[in-house]
């Protein structure tokens, strides 16, 4: 039975393939190639499953191109999209990394937004960004951060878990901020969701 009242949304979500993305191990100049068909899948998959929203949410880059696209694609199935991206947050080691995901208000200006963390890892020449240029983001953009909880737990390479339980130090200081605060935790188990 469906709601009126309800709107079924999906958070996190990798939209136009691999190749539209960067992950951690990856070069940090990566030419990006969005795939549409593979974001037309998704957002087929997401009608067929009764969502009326979804977050975009690629690896280490927000592109507005892929956005709007992917905005005007979803419009057709009844599907409203938020911009967002997932990110790789360092310790001050540049040993550990938390992945968050960062929702951003679409009233914002999402231009600079992109050009704010795409220059942050241009700056770093890494997938990911440190904790004080997260904090300059947050202060900039009206955003909603989403730390993964257990999700991503490997015992075989502990260096690779990039879950909250993981990374205390990271999580620490982005449940201090004072401008923005977690208000969902991500986790892969089925029950948690």
């Amino acid at each position: 039975m469906k709601y009126k009242e309800f709107s079924k949304i999906s958070i996190h979500n990798h939209i136009g393939g691999k190749e539209s993305e960067r992950k951690i191990d990856e070069q940090y100049d990566k030419e990006l190639k969005f795939d549409v068909n593979k974001a037309i899948s998704v957002i087929k998959d997401a009608k067929l499953n009764d969502y009326n929203m979804l977050a975009i949410t690629n690896s280490n880059t927000f592109r507005v191109s892929d956005y709007l696209m992917t905005k005007f694609m979803a419009k057709y199935y009844n599907i409203s999209i938020l911009p967002g991206i997932e990110l790789n947050i360092s310790n001050d080691d540049e040993n550990k990394f938390l992945h968050i995901i960062i929702i951003v208000d679409p009233k914002s200006n999402i231009l600079k937004f992109s050009n704010d963390v795409n220059n942050n890892i241009s700056i770093n020449q890494k997938n990911y960004i440190n904790i004080d240029q997260l904090v300059d983001i947050v202060l900039t953009h009206k955003v909603i951060i989403i730390p993964h909880g257990l999700k991503q737990s490997n015992d075989k390479k502990p260096q690779k878990d990039r879950s909250s339980a993981a990374n205390v130090e990271q999580f620490k200081e982005i449940i201090s901020m004072d401008d923005a605060i977690p208000i969902v935790m991500e986790d892969s188990k089925k029950y948690h969701k």
